[in-house]
């Protein structure tokens, strides 16, 4: 016999600890309690409480609090850089502290012909599996991961 089968419960090839309680998937409509050693997983519907998002962190489905940061870009864009402004920038990124992870990167474009000047032509924001692209002319644009279109 298994002991490491009677010390909690599977779950989708997963074990969890007898008490463990987790999301199924990464919309927290359903949570599952591991009750006791060798039995079967008890599952419910369920949803996050005010104040948290549905989210993924370190590969967990899971109800995270909100919070919140503030971060302010303004002017042109005064970079001393090897590249003469033509490339993408970090502007910043987080993924250590309590907050989702996210990441704000702009894009320069020359002025012109001449390549001694730049300006911002878009930023992009990486936040809850979201790209938010804010282009020239307050155009916004809304696409699903890093990356999307």
């Amino acid at each position: 016999l298994d002991f490491f089968f009677l010390c909690g419960c599977w779950y989708n090839g997963k074990h969890y600890p007898v008490g463990a309680e987790f999301w199924t998937d990464d919309t927290c409509s359903s949570k599952c309690t591991c009750p006791s050693r060798g039995s079967k997983v008890s599952c419910s519907n369920a949803a996050c409480p005010a104040d948290y998002y549905c989210g993924v962190q370190n590969g967990e489905p899971g109800c995270y609090r909100e919070t919140y940061g503030i971060c302010r870009v303004h002017n042109d864009p005064h970079y001393n850089t090897f590249d003469k402004g033509g490339c993408n920038y970090t502007i910043l990124c987080d993924g250590n502290s309590s907050l989702p992870y996210f990441n704000v990167e702009a894009a320069n474009e020359h002025r012109g012909g001449n390549t001694r000047v730049s300006y911002v032509q878009y930023v992009d924001v990486d936040v809850y599996g979201l790209r938010i692209t804010l282009e020239k002319g307050g155009v916004v644009k809304v696409g699903s991961g890093r990356g999307a279109e």
